[in-house]
């Protein structure tokens, strides 16, 4: 059988065989629901899975209603002679990832963790220990500073007479994607107020999108890294299953799945506090001193977004994560278009220039307005960005419509049309974008 090749976020190059087992190397346990975002289709998954179950590289877990894949030895063996560095924190004795649990509760935590590398990979961040930056280690002085800005050439994404139509949904799975080609643009840094002795002379500089998950963050030798007086206090009980650096942004990252989970709020603001004092005052201040920390929450669907905003019995139990604890805090879906909406949100200067091409022909955002919106139609009507929802500005966005006679215009892709056309109703004109229009101009 040929092998596929990918070329997300590794060089050399992996093929889709060697990226699964990769994956698991790093992962512990894939469950099915996350391979849609690593295969190419269904019917080369079960070929891969059966060829590699019977030659006893990889196991079927089948345990408490939930199916997974996990390496055997020789699996572990194969990938660690490929490359031991890439391993090495993670197929050793003891570790939870060599080991996976057995318990329900911890096992569902690491499923968890594994759908959000999935879908990291898909949308080309970097997720390899020697591929990304070692932030938390020993590393070279920083590179020189460098941005990235695609600007697309300009292109019709509203569907057909601009109206809200809805696509039937394809139940195929995730084409491989790799961000557009990105041009490399030099800036000078302004001068920041640092602490005594940050940035740390080591300081590794982010240049392309990259995951760090919570296990690497609370696995760091905070003394030995950046002294007594500095260390953070590493926060038990969050539900963040790690963190994006952008080359401008850095973000929190949240798995929902399909379940309402009950957020403890005065843990998430401490996880908040903590990234912001440790990772972007200190260790990281050359690049992110005047950064603030946002989230990306991931579900397995709209419909778990629209049951957080409209069940009252869930709403209640995260409305203070939701409205005011991260803006943005994006929601995505765990799917082929999750994977487009991260990579657009991880490119600062790629999202913005869609953005921007969205709003050129409106009036510009008014401060002064009563109502949240992204620009202003010539009759003064609030228009509001939904491609990428940011759940704090929805949320303010409803309630500011309620409060007027205004009738608001969102854009949002053709898959999101009928969720927030019943969480919105009346109060809006949806404006439909070709999500395989725009995946096609940003996405090469």
């Amino acid at each position: 059988m040929m092998n596929k090749q990918t070329t997300i976020n590794s060089n050399p190059p992996l093929t889709q065989e060697k990226a699964f087992i990769h994956l698991l190397g790093i992962s512990g346990d894939i469950p099915t629901s996350a391979l849609p975002n690593i295969m190419p289709s269904a019917i080369y998954a079960r070929r891969l899975i059966a060829r590699l179950v019977k030659d006893r590289v990889i196991k079927v877990v089948y345990k408490d209603g939930m199916r997974s894949y996990r390496l055997k030895e020789k699996g572990k063996k194969i990938v660690t002679e490929e490359n031991s560095l890439r391993f090495r924190n993670y197929l050793t004795d003891g570790n939870e990832i060599n080991k996976p649990p057995s318990d329900i509760v911890r096992r569902k935590r690491l499923l968890s963790q594994s759908e959000v590398l999935t879908l990291m990979y898909s949308a080309g961040v970097f997720i390899f220990d020697d591929v990304k930056p070692d932030i938390f280690g020993n590393v070279t002085l920083p590179l020189a500073d460098e941005s990235f800005d695609l600007i697309p050439s300009q292109t019709n994404f509203l569907s057909a007479n601009g109206n809200p139509t809805i696509k039937a949904q394809q139940h195929t799975t995730q084409p491989r994607l790799t961000p557009a080609p990105l041009e490399e643009k030099k800036f000078i840094k302004s001068e920041a107020r640092l602490e005594s002795g940050y940035p740390p002379s080591n300081a590794p500089h982010i240049t392309h999108p990259s995951f760090y998950t919570s296990r690497e963050y609370k696995r760091v030798n905070w003394n030995e890294l950046v002294g007594k007086s500095s260390k953070p206090q590493v926060i038990r009980g969050s539900r963040s299953a790690g963190m994006l650096l952008t080359p401008t942004q850095v973000f929190a990252i949240y798995n929902t799945g399909e379940v309402m989970k009950k957020w403890g709020t005065g843990v998430e603001i401490k996880y908040l506090t903590e990234l912001e004092h440790s990772l972007c005052r200190n260790l990281l201040s050359a690049q992110y001193s005047s950064a603030k920390v946002g989230g990306i929450l991931i579900g397995n669907n709209l419909e778990t977004l629209e049951k957080y905003l409209t069940d009252k019995t869930a709403y209640k139990g995260a409305k203070k994560f939701l409205e005011s604890i991260y803006n943005p805090l994006y929601y995505i879906t765990n799917d082929k278009y999750g994977s487009v909406q991260l990579n657009l949100i991880a490119n600062a200067h790629h999202h913005e220039s869609f953005q921007a091409m969205l709003l050129a022909k409106f009036k510009p955002k008014d401060r002064t307005y009563p109502i949240e919106h992204d620009a202003l139609t010539v009759d003064g009507n609030p228009i509001l960005l939904l491609s990428t929802p940011n759940i704090p500005r929805l949320i303010k966005f409803k309630k500011g419509l309620g409060e007027t006679d205004r009738k608001g215009v969102i854009f949002c892709f053709d898959f999101q049309v009928e969720m927030l056309g019943r969480y919105l109703g009346n109060m809006v004109e949806i404006k439909s974008l070709d999500f395989e229009k725009v995946k096609s101009r940003f996405l090469k």
